[in-house]
């Protein structure tokens, strides 16, 4: 896909989507070889960050009052807060010099905007895969051309 994408930006344009890409996947990243590779990790630095990645999963998300649904809120809560953690491990492992070189490979900092977590996934009800707004489903649709016979 980054073929693709490469294709249609350009060098500083394609630049920053790697940085910003790097931003959002976090510092886990670092143990993949084409990240290790430009930041000169030896085979025990990887080996460090692959047993961080492997013990250091994501907590269970909490019950809800009453063993209710978990509270969307508490979760993100709980799950940023565990990335930090584990990306301060990852960072511990990096020399100076490597985590500078990481610095470098985010490019300027961007705050990603937060996305709703609910009922029907990502948006909502209604949102990325829910049904469209006002209704829809079950009822008879019309055909494109307005509907009557010619």
């Amino acid at each position: 896909m980054d073929g693709k994408i490469k294709e249609i930006l350009n060098p500083s344009q394609f630049k920053r989507y790697q940085e910003l890409v790097l931003q959002l996947q976090g510092a886990g990243v670092i143990g993949r070889p084409n990240v290790s590779e430009k930041l000169g990790l030896s085979q025990e630095q990887r080996q460090q960050i692959q047993q961080i990645m492997q013990n250091d999963r994501p907590p269970m998300a909490p019950q809800g009052g009453q063993g209710g649904p978990p509270d969307p809120q508490q979760m993100r809560a709980q799950m940023m807060a565990h990335r930090k953690e584990v990306e301060g491990k990852v960072l511990a492992i990096l020399t100076d010099a490597q985590r500078g070189a990481w610095r470098d490979m985010l490019g300027q900092p961007f705050k990603f905007q937060e996305m709703p977590m609910g009922p029907g996934g990502p948006g909502g009800r209604g949102g990325p895969g829910g049904p469209p707004p006002g209704g829809g489903g079950g009822g008879q649709s019309s055909p494109p051309d307005g509907g009557g016979t010619s």
